[in-house]
């Protein structure tokens, strides 16, 4: 899939790119309660960029390429979260997502839910709100670390990974839990207009983990896309990291990885908070 289109009228919105620590640090975000703001030492510079839809287009992107998927038609038992706990590694719901999930990506041993975030950007209290900087989730080097943090009990299963006879990948599942999304939509980066340099490494501390994540610089180059209007039967995988390297033109070239953000779609500032959408982030284990 070699998507080169754009949208006739594409949105002029702000996004929040990262600006490094004026004390020269390196880059560190710090938090004692996942649920919570946490602290990091440098800044996020807001630029206006052209956000283009994807509406109309969805079977022209693939994780593969431009980092993202777009899932459409969904069937009820993808659209119910009335299964029990939502945020339950074990829920019926959960089991309904990794079944969704590995029947879109081939060859798939074992897909294992990690983390659940229900974001409400209305609420009060607990509930998380969209995340306004364009980011990576993991790192290369996060994604194994994540990848030691969860299968620490599975020590042969961390062997095959470090020794390449197991593809692994790290995937979010997005989906809106009411619709259509008339605010503060997810933005997805295609991942071909994100080169290595836009990228820089932020450490992530937990009180229980410590991880890397990615920060995005902003570069003219880079190409984003939302889709409008989602419903509770569309749903989107990100990809965030892939272990599989290929050679093109005699240079390796990494997996995809979607940056993604929020935006603020009217671009008014007092657009109304009303979205609401569950995240699952899972570890696929595909054959090599």
């Amino acid at each position: 899939m070699t998507n080169n289109f754009v949208s006739m009228s594409p949105l002029k919105r702000e996004i929040c790119f990262y600006s490094p620590p004026p004390d020269g640090q390196e880059p560190r975000y710090e938090t004692e309660d996942s649920f919570l703001k946490g602290w990091r030492n440098y800044d996020h510079n807001p630029v206006p960029v052209d956000i283009h839809d994807a509406r109309g287009h969805e079977e022209e992107f693939a994780m593969s390429s431009h980092g993202f998927a777009l899932l459409r038609d969904l069937d009820a038992q993808h659209i119910d979260l009335a299964g029990g706990c939502l945020t339950c590694m074990d829920s019926p719901y959960m089991s309904v997502v990794k079944e969704l999930v590995a029947s879109n990506i081939p060859h798939v041993i074992e897909v294992i839910p990690f983390d659940v975030t229900v974001r409400d950007a209305g609420a009060t209290g607990r509930s998380q709100k969209p995340v306004r900087k364009v980011h990576v989730d993991q790192s290369e080097s996060g994604a194994y670390l994540r990848a030691e943090h969860e299968l620490r009990h599975r020590p042969e299963v961390l062997k095959d990974i470090i020794d390449h006879r197991i593809r692994y990948r790290i995937i979010n599942f997005w989906k809106p839990t009411s619709g259509p999304v008339s605010d503060h939509p997810i933005v997805m980066a295609d991942s071909r207009t994100v080169s290595d340099e836009d990228l820089v490494s932020v450490q992530q501390v937990y009180p229980h983990y410590t991880g890397e994540t990615l920060a995005v610089i902003y570069n003219a180059a880079q190409r984003y896309w939302y889709w409008s209007n989602m419903t509770v039967r569309e749903a989107i995988l990100l990809q965030i990291y892939d272990s599989d390297v290929k050679n093109v033109d005699g240079a390796k070239s990494k997996g995809a990885r979607c940056a993604h953000a929020s935006f603020n779609l009217s671009g008014s500032a007092d657009e109304s908070v009303l979205r609401q959408n569950i995240e699952i982030r899972l570890i696929v284990l595909s054959s090599a």
